[in-house]
């Protein structure tokens, strides 16, 4: 398992919390539970409660605490602490926060980075602004997107920006635009420091070549051009026969296993796009769902998944997944320890009323899942979705009841 440096959280209040790796995910602190798990950290009603984003493919464990006084947070894989009113955790709470990364730049809403910084800044700002990660945005588009951070008096800092590279058919295309990417970066962090955290870095792996090469390019070049790397989660194609997500799996495994806290990978997969053609089976996903499990990888997801559960969408005419299915899946499969086929079962219902998400309990049918497991699911299975909608998802959750 990846070691964490130890880290101290200071809070307003006069409490804080060193943490260093140890045996347990969670702790009281002044009546309330700290999970600890990644990158974000709130508080709520005087206490330290919810943690949500990945800091490795291992799962990360704490036992040490000391209380002392402060109002600053400094940790090696924390980049913010947000201090507001609200409810103490719930499983509900636990599956939902920050479950979306705003793609309004991308089809099929392809909004101008004006309009869609403004929406996103919107939503955050929103009563339901907790379901909202990171703004998503192309390397080549960053110089677009720094002076409008540069001249927005932002309520939260520093924004989470999830980078996009633009990948190649091949290493050696694939080398050379990931050079010019990192460069970008490496300028835009630089501009924008305080304000901006890219904590997430996005690319497809070429068609070509040896994935875990592809992968140990990546994360090498990574280390050396960005002070702190963001997770890289690499795509791997639903679509091609050729590609088989558990090998693909194993081979970011590899590549990224046992190497240093600098050296992140997930996988991310594609599920939907603006024809019928570019929705993957329910086969392909559960695929990569069981593929991420075996691997201990962690998983996001994009495209297509603007609604909670699987349904027929009468533009495409076809079936298109629901996001809702594929994060109760990876969720309840860690608990469980499903088999593909029943992954299969969960990826592909149809039914809303086959779920069930309590204050205390998230179900598909006969399975069932509570808090910790819900933590554990979201941090080390899926992490979240990029949607370039916030309000279908959001409606529809509310329509469900869920909000």
């Amino acid at each position: 398992m990846m070691q964490m440096e130890s880290a101290s959280i200071c809070v307003n209040g006069g409490q804080s919390a060193t943490v260093r790796s140890g045996s347990a995910y969670s702790f009281a602190v002044t009546g309330g539970i700290c999970v600890i798990c990644g990158f974000s950290v709130r508080w709520c009603n005087g206490a330290m409660v919810f943690a949500m984003f990945l800091a490795s493919p291992a799962p990360l464990r704490f036992n040490s605490i000391a209380i002392d006084g402060g109002a600053t947070m400094s940790a090696t894989q924390s980049q913010k602490l947000e201090n507001e009113e609200g409810p103490m955790p719930t499983t509900s709470r636990a599956l939902l926060a920050e479950i979306i990364d705003y793609a309004g730049l991308f089809p099929p809403a392809k909004l101008p980075m004006n309009e869609a910084f403004r929406r996103f800044l919107g939503h955050l700002a929103g009563d339901d602004g907790w379901l909202l990660a990171r703004f998503v945005c192309p390397a080549s588009r960053l110089d677009e997107l720094a002076p409008l951070l540069e001249t927005t008096d932002l309520a939260q800092t520093p924004l989470r920006i999830a980078v996009l590279g633009a990948g190649g058919d091949d290493p050696p295309s694939f080398a050379e635009a990931l050079e010019n990417d990192l460069e970008l970066l490496r300028n835009f962090n630089a501009q924008l420091e305080g304000k901006a955290a890219t904590d997430v870095f996005e690319v497809k792996l070429p068609g070509q070549g040896d994935p875990s090469e592809v992968v140990d390019f990546t994360l090498h070049h990574l280390g050396e051009v960005v002070a702190r790397p963001p997770v890289s989660f690499f795509e791997v194609s639903l679509l091609d026969d050729r590609q088989d997500p558990i090998m693909e799996a194993m081979a970011v495994a590899a590549a990224s296993h046992q190497i240093d806290e600098r050296r992140r990978a997930g996988l991310k997969i594609r599920c939907g796009g603006l024809d019928a053609s570019a929705v993957p089976s329910v086969g392909a996903v559960a695929a990569s769902i069981a593929a991420s499990l075996m691997a201990g990888l962690p998983l996001k997801a994009t495209q297509g998944l603007h609604h909670p559960i699987r349904r027929h969408d009468p533009n495409l005419g076809t079936m298109v997944h629901g996001f809702l299915n594929l994060f109760a899946a990876a969720v309840l499969v860690r608990d469980h320890a499903c088999d593909e086929a029943t992954i299969h079962r969960i990826v592909g219902e149809e039914d809303p009323e086959a779920f069930a998400l309590t204050e205390s309990t998230l179900s598909w049918r006969d399975l069932k899942t509570g808090f910790q497991g819900v933590v554990d699911g979201r941090t080390l299975g899926m992490t979240s979705f990029g949607s370039c909608s916030f309000t279908e998802p959001r409606d529809d959750l509310a329509d469900l009841g869920w909000l």
